[in-house]
């Protein structure tokens, strides 16, 4: 038959009970702590991620327009340096004719002093020759193509000694 032992119900209560606590300080409190300590690690690392992440983002923009202002920089040394290059270039094409002016005046006033010159010593040796020539005309009574002869050998540049 069934019967009901109140000592034996009692037992196993007691049992029970002594199971239930033994399981929660042996497994449920330390797997519990365990659990909220990786939870709170894990959300603090996700925090910890997410500034990074903003950080990183932030440093990114930074970087961008730093990066921005030095090609602008870099452009105008740039802009200015083929300024430069072209007033110089300019100066220098400049400097350059001013020269070749100055030596073609020059040698335009060389070459006509020395064409006065020339035109000079022609003058005074034609003179002298043309007096040179009558003398020697009026010493000989000369038929026309001695005439000739003497006229050519005048006529014919002097040779410098």
């Amino acid at each position: 038959m069934i019967s009901i032992n109140i000592y034996v119900i009692f037992l196993q209560m007691l049992s029970f009970a002594l199971l239930v606590y033994f399981l929660n300080k042996v497994l449920v409190a330390p797997l519990s702590a365990f659990i909220e300590k990786r939870e709170a690690t894990i959300s603090d690392d996700l925090a910890e991620a997410s500034e990074n992440r903003l950080e990183s983002e932030s440093l990114v923009k930074e970087q961008r327009s730093i990066l921005k202002q030095a090609h602008q920089e870099a452009k105008k040394i740039r802009d200015n340096a083929e300024q430069v290059a072209v007033s110089e270039r300019d100066a220098i094409l400049e400097a350059a004719e001013l020269k070749a002016k100055e030596k073609l005046e020059s040698a335009n006033q060389e070459i006509a002093s020395n064409f006065d010159q020339a035109k000079k010593i022609l003058t005074s040796q034609i003179g002298s020759m043309a007096i040179d020539l009558t003398g020697k005309l009026i010493q000989k009574n000369l038929d026309a193509d001695s005439q000739e002869t003497v006229v050519q050998q005048f006529m014919e540049p002097p040779t410098s000694s």
